[in-house]
């Protein structure tokens, strides 16, 4: 088992962030509101965090 399994949209998500979109944007592109996009992005965090890849989104 890999540590770092992303599901659909955190591998979206980090997508849309690596291409340099912004929260807003990136809530249009995939249909849902600002603060959920925010929330799947700090859980994102976490992950890379534990398998020190967090250098990707920032």
């Amino acid at each position: 088992m890999n540590n770092l399994d992303l599901n659909f949209s955190e591998r979206q998500i980090l997508a849309y962030c690596l291409m340099g979109y912004t929260y807003k944007e990136i809530a249009q592109f995939t249909n849902s509101s600002f603060k959920s996009v925010e929330s799947k992005k700090y859980r994102l965090k976490q992950k890379l965090e534990r398998v020190n890849l967090l250098f990707i989104l920032n």
